[in-house]
């Protein structure tokens, strides 16, 4: 039962952080949202912002499964690569809640203005997320497939930029992204 009502407050959070930001929803909502008591979240969750905390865990985790679990098992770099950006479109499609969340909060939980524990650790969190992201990028380096004078960082910054941006605007088509960054990475 406690790890039941714990997940219900986790989802209701995500939910209400996806659809108002971390500064535009009470501890109170989140509680309404999730049918517990707002001392029932604090049991559970210290602070709204160790809540917060661990809903951005969890959606980087799941963002993070969902991506490189599709790709682990493919030796053929392009076809890697390829599934890697098809994966992330399909989670962009069909995770909206946490993409929102990710997109939404990304720019605050990067600042430099925050520098708590708290605020370390979230920013490691997605630091890493986009490490992995550049270590994919340098192996197709590393293989000739992508070009030298390509950046890797630079690059996995503008596919989780643009990638992610589109959940805020349906005009984005989501191919045309797949296809725009493909044609720029290889060769």
């Amino acid at each position: 039962m406690a790890k039941e009502t714990r997940l219900r407050i986790l989802k209701a959070a995500q939910l209400a952080f996806s659809e108002k930001g971390f500064n535009g929803v009470s501890v109170e909502e989140i509680a309404e949202m999730a049918g517990v008591n707002k001392a029932v979240v604090f049991y559970y969750f210290p602070s709204k912002a160790d809540l917060f905390a661990a809903v951005w865990e969890q959606s980087i985790s799941e963002l993070e499964e969902h991506i490189f679990e599709e790709i682990k098992d493919e030796s053929v770099y392009l076809k890697k690569v390829k599934k890697f950006l098809k994966s992330y479109i399909d989670f962009v499609r069909n995770k909206r809640d946490i993409m929102k969340l990710i997109e939404r909060e990304k720019v605050g939980v990067l600042s430099e203005k925050n520098d708590s524990i708290i605020s370390r650790k979230l920013k490691e969190k997605y630091k890493n997320f986009v490490k992995k992201i550049v270590d994919l990028l340098n192996e197709g380096k590393e293989l000739r497939e992508i070009p030298n004078e390509v950046s890797a960082e630079e690059t996995a910054n503008i596919i989780t930029n643009s990638i992610g941006a589109t959940i805020f605007d349906p005009n984005i088509s989501l191919e045309n992204m797949e296809k725009i960054i493909l044609r720029t990475i290889t060769k």
